[in-house]
């Protein structure tokens, strides 16, 4: 039976380690459509103020 708990907690220990390694590695596109989407919705943001401000001044 131990050999078989071994075998089992270092496939847990390996599996570990390789989504760490996957987790560390940073995407430069993954960034890139980040920012593109943080611009995107600022725009949205202040298209949103700016009718909200525009349809409480003509009323």
């Amino acid at each position: 039976m131990t050999p078989v708990v071994t075998q089992v907690l270092l496939k847990k220990k390996k599996q570990q380690t390789l989504a760490r390694s996957m987790a560390t590695k940073e995407d430069p596109t993954s960034e890139q459509q980040m920012y593109y989407k943080d611009v995107a919705g600022f725009f949205i943001f202040l298209l949103v103020v700016f009718t909200v401000l525009m349809i409480s001044l003509y009323a």
